[in-house]
């Protein structure tokens, strides 16, 4: 099975700057063992300190259609 190479650079976002936070909301593929099988919404949430966003402290929210059954 071949699998397909996804770049992160090529995936469209947006980031927003507030005075304490920062926020992307970016569109990526959803993935199953390397291949596409939907798309998904990521929205990432990190603090601020000054002119810095500490990106390795973000909170990452994935919305996607759900693709098995729920209860």
């Amino acid at each position: 099975m071949q699998t397909e190479n996804f770049d992160p650079a090529d995936q469209e976002k947006h980031r927003c700057f507030a005075a304490h936070a920062a926020i992307t909301v970016e569109a990526t593929k959803l993935l199953e063992k390397g291949v596409a099988v939907g798309q998904t919404v990521n929205i990432d949430v990190a603090p601020r300190r000054g002119e810095s966003v500490e990106w390795n402290k973000k909170i990452t929210v994935q919305l996607c259609r759900c693709l098995l059954p729920c209860y």
